[in-house]
C-alpha cells in the first residue's frame, strides 16, 4: 500500500534515472537493469490477460518494457 504522492515520486525517480529532488535513490545501473528486457526470446510466453500481452514487450526487474520485436505499442524502451 502506498499513496499517490509516493507513486508519483517513484515514477519521477525512474524517469530521472534513479534521482529525485536532487537525491540519488538508485544507481543508474539499477535503473538500467529494471528497465531492460530480461526475458529470453524462446521463453514460454503463455496466454496472460489477453493474446497481445507479450506483443512487443518483455520484462525488466519489476516493470514491463517495450521492445522492438514487433514494432508495436509504445516507443522502444518505454516501461
Amino acid at each position: 500500500m502506498s499513496t499517490v504522492d509516493d507513486d508519483l515520486t517513484f515514477a519521477r525517480m525512474m524517469l530521472n534515472r534513479g534521482q529525485v529532488d536532487g537525491v540519488r535513490i538508485l544507481s543508474r545501473t539499477s535503473i538500467e537493469l529494471m528497465t531492460t528486457d530480461h526475458m529470453p526470446e524462446d521463453s514460454d510466453r503463455r496466454f496472460f490477460i489477453n493474446e497481445n500481452f507479450w506483443r512487443g514487450a518483455g520484462f525488466g526487474f519489476g516493470v514491463k518494457v517495450a521492445t522492438d520485436r514487433f514494432n508495436l505499442g509504445p516507443s522502444v524502451g518505454s516501461f
